[in-house]
């Protein structure tokens, strides 16, 4: 956010960078915000190791924070945001010619070189 208001980015901007974070998924889905289940969604996607699959980060995201979910209200607040997280998947792509599996590192990549090389 220090960044996006450093550089003077829309508010609009700034409320979308706002949403992301898996806390605020429920109250994403509950609302039924588009715009914020993308920014959450795409967030979400993106792994240590590069983009991918809704399920497969869901995974890497309970093993490396397996620790967080030491007691059983903890591991029913997981599995809730993990489940609103398939359901988001779910109401994100109903409105979109694109499949979740398109999304690839390497469907990417021309998008990330071009990134890559933006000036601000």
């Amino acid at each position: 956010m220090m960044i996006a208001r450093e550089l003077k980015v829309s508010d609009q901007v700034l409320q979308f960078i706002d949403a992301i974070g898996f806390s605020k998924i429920e109250a994403h889905y509950q609302g039924k915000d588009l715009a914020k289940m993308i920014c959450e969604y795409a967030d979400t996607r993106v792994a240590p190791q590069g983009v991918v699959s809704l399920n497969e980060r869901l995974a890497d995201l309970a093993q490396r924070y397996a620790s967080h979910y030491s007691t059983p209200a903890d591991v029913v607040r997981r599995d809730k945001n993990f489940k609103l997280a398939q359901l988001s998947e779910q109401v994100i792509f109903a409105v979109c010619k694109l499949k979740p599996e398109e999304i690839t590192e390497a469907s990417l990549n021309d998008t990330i070189f071009l990134l890559k090389e933006w000036q601000l």
